[in-house]
């Protein structure tokens, strides 16, 4: 009977953390999305337009085209963008800096993924841009670049963002409890370039990204508990195939997923696991498939990138890590010093750092190399380290895993590093927005 009694404890304990859980995911969901928002909010008073930039419009203008003319030529959506001066610098109606495919038409070397996902919203906001004149209210733009469709776009990318934050609280709350995991996420999502491209200038494809990864840290966590293999294998093939249409060389975050796939798969039997290894192979095929099948209608060539087309592409032999760690225009140490708290915590803390940490801080790793490898280390117009906000989530790992090892000296200390870190993020970002 008192084991019985014991049992019935537990579970209901176990039934009230699962409760409160979901409770604090949801209030986490909810205060992103808010905080974002305002942030959005801020820089429309601040600079007059959401909109703005090369690479996001691009995927902008072939969101347009998918959700409006049910094709994938930016050629007549491109040029009706209300923020042509990168384009059209001479305001003659050129747009003579825009790349031209063999016919004359404009090009796109982007990926498809993030236009893909905006292009539900953009039609969300078409018809919100319906029922706003209907009622009398005038747009200046043209369909598509109206005041409505933009910011319906910008809140459906930013609860995507959202999402991904939240699950990412929750993962964490699971492995080293509520106040790391919230300190976990402050430091990954203010302390880095993710608070800009997720709440400032949400057009990039880097939050959207950011949340994929961690659909993937989530993905990884259930793979190394052995919890419905194939269901997660085919998930995970989901999940990688987005990253490599949103943006492909994050998809290498597979190849540190792998090991932790074979640790797992040789205790269980073949029909537990290779179905949905074949099916999440095919889905991820899938998604390579179609970004060549993109990239053969804008270049003439399957490839694998669109990049490839300009000359563009990696000197493995020469990375130019001193411009991506700690140049004073993009270097990860000197705009994000967050990050060195989190390196202290995969040094210190690791023996309690979980699989999807190590996939993720391995994929961190490999991004730095490949983005200090690219023909274009310097990126550029952008804040900080931009190319490494997608991996963030690596720092919440670090900074939560680093917290909740230590007694409480230890973690007022960690505290105060993350304030002071983050308080230096905000202010480079300020000057930043202030030109």
């Amino acid at each position: 009977m008192a084991i019985e009694g014991l049992a019935l404890a537990v579970g209901s304990r176990l039934t009230q953390w699962n409760i409160e859980m979901r409770i604090a995911a949801r209030w986490i969901l909810l205060g992103t999305f808010a905080v974002s928002l305002l942030g959005l909010v801020r820089i429309q008073l601040y600079s007059g337009t959401i909109y703005r930039g090369w690479d996001a419009q691009f995927y902008y203008a072939l969101a347009r085209s998918i959700a409006f003319d049910r094709d994938v030529d930016i050629s007549n959506d491109l040029i009706l963008t209300p923020w042509a001066s990168p384009f059209d610098p001479d305001k003659d109606g050129s747009f003579r800096e825009v790349p031209r495919r063999a016919d004359g038409r404009m090009q796109s070397k982007y990926p498809v993924g993030m236009s893909i996902l905006e292009a539900p919203w953009l039609a969300l906001g078409s018809g919100v841009r319906d029922a706003a004149e209907a009622a009398g209210v005038k747009f200046r733009n043209a369909p598509g670049f109206t005041t409505a469709e933009l910011w319906t776009v910008a809140v459906g990318l930013i609860l995507l963002f959202s999402l991904g934050l939240a699950a990412l609280y929750r993962l964490l709350l699971e492995r080293f409890g509520g106040t790391a995991a919230l300190l976990g996420i402050f430091a990954a999502w203010w302390g880095t370039s993710l608070f800009y491209y997720s709440s400032v200038f949400p057009f990039m494809s880097h939050a959207v990204s950011f949340a994929i990864l961690t659909a993937v840290m989530v993905l990884t966590d259930r793979l190394s508990r052995g919890e419905r293999l194939n269901r997660t294998l085919i998930l995970l093939g989901v999940a990688v195939g987005a990253l490599f249409l949103v943006r492909p060389q994050q998809a290498i975050v597979a190849l540190f997923v792998f090991p932790v796939f074979v640790n797992v798969v040789r205790r269980h039997s073949w029909s537990e696991w290779l179905p949905g290894l074949l099916g999440g192979a095919v889905l991820g095929a899938a998604a390579i498939g179609l970004q060549m099948a993109f990239n053969f209608t804008q270049t003439g060539r399957a490839s694998l990138s669109g990049y490839a087309a300009g000359g563009e592409g990696f000197d493995f032999a020469s990375p130019n890590f001193t411009m991506v760690l700690v140049s004073e225009s993009r270097g990860l140490f000197v705009f994000a010093p967050v990050v060195i708290v989190a390196l202290l915590g995969y040094l210190f803390a690791r023996r309690s750092i979980p699989a999807f940490g190590w996939v993720a801080a391995g994929n961190f790793a490999a991004q730095a190399y490949l983005t200090a490898a690219w023909s274009s280390p310097e990126q550029g117009d952008s804040f900080g380290a931009r190319m490494l906000a997608d991996n963030s989530g690596a720092v919440a790992v670090g900074v939560a895993a680093l917290f909740s090892g230590l007694p409480k000296w230890g973690r007022i200390v960690v505290i105060a590093a993350c304030l002071g870190c983050v308080a230096w993020t905000m202010r480079q970002l300020l000057r930043y927005m202030a030109g």
